[in-house]
């Protein structure tokens, strides 16, 4: 049996291209990112703010359910300071200047919107876990899978397990976007089967886009329009539903890339398949130039290695 350990990330990119995720996962190509302002390095970054912002309010908590009877009864004004000084010390590491501001920004709106959480029982920051994939009852194949995942907070609510995601968008969701997105789907399923027993998922989201009056300080955009917690909770059904599909989908695009690669291997050129879309390969696949010039005849993989892209196999 061979074993593949994924992550919702990959799964979605599964979903969008087998040839992205060919090149991604199973060639390895990866292009550093150095740009602090490209969307994965901004994402990063965000989530480190609040991972020192968050992991500041957890310390106070942990240090009074020690020692003052009960983690409720931290000093909300201390954590505050606290948590301020460390994610803007964070802020302050960041080399461009308007990713900085941006930032800032962004934090200081997140702060006045949703001050420390006092109600939030702060259980784990960065979670990382790993449990097995598995595809129907009685099913036996020689693929078999793992699922991976860091899930940035878990917290407790009135005695109620959630899972929060923090994200950095351009705009708000809407509810059926995040009903569609199966990563919360498969961290309320994964936190179950660690016996977890995960009442729900929260996408925590902040707009980081500076309109006109946000700049100038005229008319800024209220809090609401940048803020957005959305609980999403799914029943047993659902969640079992989702976990068998994205087995589903992992089958078969692995068993796709062992039957590519077989054919590269009798000397037949082949990709996997394209799955060329307007609607998402401009802002969602860093590879979209060089498959269509992969496609016009041009060396696919020179053209990537032009682009900065080096593969590497130390990471999953």
């Amino acid at each position: 049996m061979t074993e593949h350990i994924i992550s919702p990330s990959e799964l979605d990119v599964m979903r969008q291209c087998p040839l992205r995720h060919s090149l991604l996962y199973g060639e390895r190509w990866t292009k550093p990112v150095k740009d602090e302002s490209h969307p994965l390095a901004f994402g990063t970054l965000w989530h480190s703010v609040l991972e020192a912002h968050y992991g500041s309010i957890k310390r106070a908590q942990d240090e009074a359910q020690r020692h003052l009877g009960g983690w409720k009864n931290f000093d909300q004004s201390v954590a505050r300071v606290f948590a301020q000084r460390n994610a803007l010390a964070v802020i302050s590491e960041v080399e461009d200047a308007e990713v900085a501001e941006l930032l800032a920004w962004m934090y200081d709106g997140h702060v006045e919107m949703w001050g420390i959480d006092p109600d939030w029982q702060i259980v784990a920051i960065e979670h990382l876990g790993v449990v097995d994939l598995p595809g129907p009852p009685g099913v036996t194949t020689e693929l078999t899978f793992k699922l991976k995942f860091r899930m940035d907070m878990i917290i407790k609510v009135d005695g109620r397990l959630w899972i929060v995601d923090n994200k950095s968008c351009k705009n708000l969701p809407n509810r059926l976007e995040l009903d569609l997105d199966d990563q919360f789907g498969l961290y309320h399923w994964a936190g179950n089967e660690m016996g977890l027993n995960v009442f729900g998922t929260m996408h925590n989201a902040a707009r980081k886009t500076m309109l006109k009056g946000d700049v100038t300080g005229e008319n800024p955009s209220a809090l609401e329009n940048r803020f957005r917690r959305t609980p999403l909770t799914r029943g047993k059904v659902e969640l079992e539903t989702i976990a068998l599909e994205a087995w589903q989908e992992a089958i078969a695009r692995y068993q796709g890339l062992e039957n590519i690669n077989a054919l590269k291997a009798t000397g037949l050129k082949i990709e996997a398949q394209r799955h060329p879309s307007p609607m998402t390969c401009g802002w969602k696949c860093d590879f979209t130039e060089a498959c269509i010039a992969g496609r016009k005849g041009v060396d696919l993989r020179g053209y990537i290695q032009r682009k900065g892209y080096k593969q590497d196999f130390t990471r999953h």
